[in-house]
């Protein structure tokens, strides 16, 4: 059972692009969480460092347009039976 319930009514197709964008972005918001607490170092992604600063934002979004990126065109364009 969820906390929170969201129905997309006649754009349920889009229910997956919303479960994999949480899905990813939280792995992404624990590992960050993770490297800032232990104050570890891994290459300029963002994930060390101050909470939330520019490059893990900037990771962030290009993980996100990602995900949208592959459901909403590259899905659209390619189907596999």
């Amino acid at each position: 059972m969820a906390i929170f319930n969201i129905e997309l009514g006649r754009y349920g197709e889009y229910a997956q692009v919303l479960l994999d964008v949480y899905r990813y972005l939280g792995y992404f918001l624990i590992l960050h969480v993770f490297f800032s607490v232990l104050g570890c170092k891994n290459g300029g992604f963002g994930l060390a460092g101050n909470l939330f600063n520019d490059d893990f934002l900037c990771s962030s979004t290009v993980l996100i347009l990602s995900i949208l990126a592959y459901h909403l065109v590259y899905k659209q364009i390619l189907t596999v039976y």
